[in-house]
């Protein structure tokens, strides 16, 4: 993809004899909301962790514009820009969980990034916070790209711009929020186990 402000080109990881990520090949755009789902063990975490640089990819590119890259964010605080400015003075310690994810956001956007990687940022949260976190970032979306992994298919669907679906560390389908939606092969993988779960 021409435009595309991170590439992944055939990214594999394998940890003994269990492949975490497959020959993922991904390309997002600038400015887009990319969401990345999958059940547990469908190697989202570690394919965050190669772009972030923490895990090293056995094979494979990662571009960031146009240059082969790892992706770092060291934190400092941006607190108003995630809600959290009449909260500047509490400590840290007495911040609700909620605030915590919203803190850790703020702690990466102070650093002026192109792009975020989120890994499951509304995990453990009750819905007031989901709810404030989803507000959070579909207003970064709006100057920001984003590769957000999570577990909340609300919110998932209320704000990507496209999905990727991971089984067994390779990708099974990719597209707008509505083909994955109506992908018969991702209902039976993943969908069907959520709406299972909570239905």
């Amino acid at each position: 993809m021409a435009d595309a402000l991170l590439e992944i080109e055939s990214v594999s990881k394998r940890f003994g004899g269990v492949i975490a990520c497959d020959a993922i090949s991904l390309a997002i755009p600038k400015g887009e909301l990319h969401a990345i789902i999958g059940p547990n063990g469908a190697g989202k975490t570690t394919l965050i962790g190669q772009l972030a640089g923490e895990i090293a990819a056995d094979a494979g590119r990662i571009r960031f514009e146009g240059r082969d890259s790892e992706l770092r964010t060291p934190a400092r605080a941006a607190l108003a820009r995630v809600g959290l400015a009449g909260r500047a003075d509490v400590v840290v310690s007495n911040l609700s969980h909620g605030e915590h994810r919203q803190l850790e956001i703020a702690m990466a956007l102070a650093t002026t990034p192109r792009m975020l990687l989120l890994d499951e940022p509304m995990a453990g949260m009750g819905p007031d916070e989901s709810a404030r976190m989803v507000k959070t970032l579909r207003e970064l979306k709006r100057e920001l790209t984003i590769l957000l992994i999570e577990h909340d298919m609300e919110a998932v669907f209320a704000l990507a711009d496209r999905i990727t679906v991971l089984v067994y560390g390779r990708i099974i389908a990719s597209g707008t929020p509505e083909a994955i939606r109506a992908n018969a092969e991702v209902r039976q993988a993943y969908l069907g186990e959520q709406e299972q779960r909570h239905g």
